[in-house]
């Protein structure tokens, strides 16, 4: 039996059509996250989220600066110095600013909805009631968190690379799905799921929505746990445990984009081809890829991935093999996995372009 199963797997890839696979997927998605559960992972995932690109702040390139004088080259070297030591110690102050702020608007909310909670109030009445928890914050500490807002955003548009999601493995606080306990025991050892298990989709759309309608800091940031929020109520697959429907990810970008008039294009299965992304390579500038991990064994899984343009040519993100760079999307989609893998879609994503 053991050896009809491993021949089985072993089929998967080279005999379900793409199409066919997509549908199947898609139509174990009809049990979405409860929104009580949903809430509670948004709270802490905010908590994590806001402490995982906390610590990318050493990484940072304060040196950018508008306020250099024109002196000797010794003079400016020492003056461009303090200046970025002086930018770097304001973007400090202005983050523990900005956190108190948001924790504190967080922790209100947080609050609010459990006593909601309790009462068995509606979802949509929870939603509303948290608005309500900038009313009772005071002019002038909204007034510093404005200028503390201001001070990061303008450190953070300048490090827009630093902000792709490339590891998922670092994603284990971050939680995703619900438990279930067959699966749970037989995939993840009977621990909680989190975005490490299961998240590369929610990633790839989080990294090609940072690529495609651009960066803008502390709200594009803040997309990636918001993302998690969406696709648990509608998208995920088997509560999680097989990630999330890679149609749901189309029809996002297709329902975003139409309202903006721009495009979004799909292939899949056959039409994956050389002619075929040739085409996709002018026409769009951001691409979201799921593919099977090894075409010989599905037992390998599926991964989705972002591929951005970059000068001279394609830059995978989050894709194991440390963001891999190719000349083409051609090599970037089929060269996946030292060219095991077998793509599944291909999702073209046109560039926003702001008015």
């Amino acid at each position: 039996m053991s050896k009809i199963v491993e021949l089985f797997c072993r089929l998967i890839p080279r005999i379900i059509p793409a199409n066919v696979y997509l549908l199947a997927v898609n139509l174990m998605t009809m049990k979405k996250v409860p929104a009580e559960i949903r809430r509670e992972h948004y709270f802490n995932n905010r908590k994590v989220w806001r402490r995982m690109y906390e610590k990318k702040w050493s990484e940072l390139d304060f040196s950018k600066s508008d306020n250099v004088i024109q002196q000797s080259e010794e003079a400016i070297t020492k003056d461009s110095g303090k200046e970025v030591e002086d930018k770097k110690e304001r973007f400090i102050k202005a983050w523990q600013v900005y956190l108190s702020f948001i924790e504190e608007k967080d922790k209100k909310e947080e609050s609010k909805w459990r006593k909601e909670k309790e009462k068995k109030q509606s979802s949509e009445e929870i939603v509303e009631s948290n608005y309500e928890a900038y009313n009772d914050i005071s002019e002038d500490n909204y007034k510093s968190f404005e200028e503390a807002y201001l001070i990061i955003n303008e450190t953070l548009m300048d490090n827009k690379d630093k902000f792709y999601i490339e590891r998922q493995s670092e994603l284990k606080d971050l939680l995703y799905g619900i438990q279930n306990d067959s699966l749970s025991q037989k995939y993840i050892s009977g621990r909680k799921l989190t975005a490490s298990d299961n998240a590369c989709e929610v990633i790839a759309v989080y990294n090609a929505s940072l690529d495609a309608f651009g960066f803008h800091g502390l709200s594009s940031l803040d997309d990636f746990v918001t993302d998690l929020n969406m696709f648990e109520g509608k998208g995920i697959v088997k509560s999680g445990y097989f990630g999330t429907s890679g149609m749901e990810l189309y029809r996002y970008f297709k329902n975003v984009y139409k309202a903006i008039g721009h495009r979004v294009g799909k292939l899949t299965g056959r039409k994956i081809n050389k002619k075929n992304l040739d085409r996709f390579e002018k026409e769009y500038k951001t691409y979201i890829m799921m593919s099977y991990n090894d075409a010989r064994d599905v037992r390998e899984m599926v991964h989705t991935i972002c591929i951005s343009k970059i000068e001279g040519g394609f830059k995978a993100h989050n894709d194991y093999e440390g963001s891999r760079e190719s000349k083409t999307l051609y090599e970037a989609v089929f060269g996946y996995n030292e060219y095991l893998s077998k793509p599944i879609m291909v999702i073209g994503i046109e560039e926003y372009e702001y008015i």
